[in-house]
């Protein structure tokens, strides 16, 4: 099953955070905004490019909540049930060039 799917399904199986600034410290403070805008990538500049899934135990009764039926939530329950509880990211370390960017894990 198509994991972003599920994600509009329930509404309640991906995390929200897919970046965050990397520098002198891993996790690097900085703003992603400034006056409501997104801040202008310079060369220099490092982040990092990073999906998660999450698959929390309550996404069932969630659903059940969001008024999907007792048949919707077994037919995902079937495919989800042994990923209960666990979680993957992907953390992709971006640095951006002159003329584009580097991918830092090649």
């Amino acid at each position: 099953m198509d994991l972003l799917k599920i994600k509009k399904i329930t509404g309640c199986s991906l995390s929200t955070d897919y970046a965050h600034w990397i520098g002198l410290e891993v996790h690097d403070v900085g703003a992603y905004t400034q006056n409501g805008e997104s801040v202008t990538l310079e060369p220099g500049m490092a982040f990092t490019v990073e999906p998660r899934l999450y698959v929390r135990t309550d996404v069932f009764e969630k659903m059940q909540e969001r008024g999907y039926s007792k048949n919707e939530i077994a037919k995902i329950k079937s495919r989800l049930e042994k990923y209960m509880d666990i979680g993957v990211r992907i953390e992709d370390d971006i640095v951006v060039t002159e003329s584009g960017f580097a991918d830092l894990r090649i």
